[in-house]
């Protein structure tokens, strides 16, 4: 996706505001962003072992390539989640929405 500026989306773009752009909240304006992540053991020791080297999430983030997760992982009990003090640190490498549900993406996931 490539990033609107000033210049290619004026306010005069029905709909765009400087808060709805997609770098939002973003640390520093445009820089790449952190992201902290519950993963279930069923997902965390295949991306982990290199055999799922991808995520599909709700893009409530702005996923976008170069950015970092750390994917930590929990357990699910009757009160909720808790940690299990595991937890992986990958870069996303690719993102796309391709046949996936609204407001959803798969994001593939590389070394550090």
């Amino acid at each position: 996706m490539a990033i609107p500026c000033a210049a290619t989306a004026p306010a005069a773009t029905p709909g765009w505001t400087t808060a709805s752009a997609p770098w939002a909240g973003r640390r520093g304006g445009l820089g790449m962003a952190n992201h902290d992540l519950k993963i279930l053991r069923t997902y965390f020791e295949p991306v982990v072992s290199g055999k799922k080297p991808f995520e599909i999430r709700r893009n409530d983030r702005g996923f976008q390539e170069g950015d970092t997760v750390r994917l930590q992982e929990v357990l699910m009990d009757v009160g909720g989640y808790s940690y299990t003090g595991r937890e992986v640190s990958k870069r996303i490498t690719y993102v796309t929405d391709f046949e996936q549900r609204d407001d959803f993406v798969v994001f593939g996931l590389g070394d550090l």
